[in-house]
């Protein structure tokens, strides 16, 4: 879709006609004025949970994500920042053998699956696109890098194939220097974004009997990842589909340490700690069941686990007319000796459109290094014709300084697990 300097129009055109240069403007500032919104979910006093996330870990250990400062006051008490972004591309710049012009060869089945921020150091993004095409007619998926750019804004640095069933691939996760996703039926995938970024892909087996039922397939309603305390990590998978399966979600702890992992084909230790499905009818906005992306967040000093759903309108129609609707569905994860639950915080709504916000195809949550929630939300497709660039959304919660404690203060570290 075109960049928003290509949409601003000085007035009405011959082609459009004076009432379709009107409509466009109310559109644009009901939009606009369309404030996001936090809808809190009243809860009990929060149960145990015997597994949290590292959330002391160091900044430099290769599988650390930032920790995140009292997750429910972030939602409901910040002023978010930001808002409208972009990333400009070449569209016929050679990286290793593929153009962007390839691989942005979308349509309605053919996307942006991902989008999330990736860790320090500077402002990165990283985004994956299914069913890129290739002068020779054959599909592929690729992964894209976002840096900041010498002469300012943000720029495309990094493209690179992927090797996923299908040249499809749904969901994105960040974890430490990484990015990961489902590659494949039971087939979970690392990618380092540090250093010269074209290093290999590893793939690693999840010994989990019918893996497609459980989310894990490159098929998925999404996957998210982080370091535990206690050892290992939680891998979360959401299924995919329209309606109810796309609420039923699957945990498990990967038991291994990746950062001794370098080689692809290794089989994952995984313990399945158990499923929830997330009521189809819940108290709050109408449509948020339906996701195909999620993340994982840990936060600081309590370690809790809290998962946060990304969608759009449940019907497809619905999400891509005039008034869709953007959802970022927030719940604390338990595990406990009867399995896993989701304990739901709010839902964090705001209106979207696909040419610059569609949470069913591109959205997330990301805890910055000062310990700030992000949230994310991207263009679902570019069609060729239009300025070389991508629209994203993004907010930032606005937490004074002063409320934002050193990992190192506070309340005394979670205990590990056999220490």
């Amino acid at each position: 879709m075109p960049a928003r300097s290509d949409r601003v129009a000085a007035g009405p055109s011959s082609s459009t006609g004076p009432s379709a240069w009107l409509f466009g403007c109310l559109f644009a500032c009901l939009v606009a004025c369309s404030a996001p919104t936090w809808h809190p979910v009243r809860v009990s006093a929060p149960a145990p949970s015997s597994l949290h996330g590292a959330w002391d870990c160091s900044p430099d250990d290769p599988d650390c994500n930032s920790c995140a400062t009292d997750v429910r006051a972030q939602f409901r008490d910040g002023s978010w920042q930001k808002g409208d972004n972009q990333w400009a591309f070449e569209p016929r710049r050679n990286f290793h053998g593929i153009t962007p012009d390839e691989a942005y060869h979308g349509s309605i089945l053919e996307h942006v699956q991902g989008f999330v921020r990736l860790n320090g150091p500077g402002v990165r993004f990283a985004m994956v696109h299914s069913g890129g095409l290739e002068h020779s007619g054959a599909r592929f998926a690729s992964l894209s890098i976002i840096d900041e750019r010498a002469q300012g804004g943000l720029g495309l640095s990094e493209l690179r194939s992927i090797d996923a069933a299908a040249a499809h691939t749904s969901g994105l996760f960040t974890l430490g220097r990484y990015v990961g996703m489902f590659s494949a039926d039971g087939v979970l995938s690392l990618l380092d974004t540090s250093g010269d970024r074209s290093g290999p892909q590893l793939d690693f087996t999840l010994p989990i009997p019918g893996p497609r039922a459980h989310g894990i397939s490159s098929r998925s309603g999404g996957v998210a990842m982080i370091r535990l305390a206690e050892g290992g990590y939680l891998l979360l998978a959401n299924e995919g589909g329209d309606g109810p399966s796309s609420g039923h979600s699957h945990f498990y702890w990967v038991q291994n340490d990746l950062r001794t992992l370098t080689s692809s084909s290794a089989q994952l230790n995984v313990r399945d700690l158990g499923d929830w499905q997330y009521p189809y009818a819940h108290d709050g906005p109408s449509d948020y069941h339906h996701s195909e992306n999620l993340s994982l967040l840990t936060e600081c000093q309590t370690g809790d686990i809290y998962a946060v759903y990304v969608g759009s309108s449940q019907s497809l129609i619905q999400a891509l007319g005039p008034l869709g609707r953007t959802f970022w569905r927030v719940a604390r994860v338990v595990v406990s000796g009867q399995g896993v639950e989701l304990e739901p915080i709010g839902v964090y709504t705001r209106l979207s459109s696909p040419e610059r916000c569609f949470g069913r195809a591109a959205g997330s949550a990301f805890v910055q290094a000062d310990h700030r929630i992000e949230l994310l939300c991207h263009q679902w497709e570019h069609f060729r014709g239009y300025s070389p660039a991508w629209q994203f959304w993004e907010h930032l919660a606005s937490v004074p300084a002063s409320s934002i404690p050193p990992p190192e203060s506070g309340a005394p570290k979670i205990a590990q697990a056999g220490h």
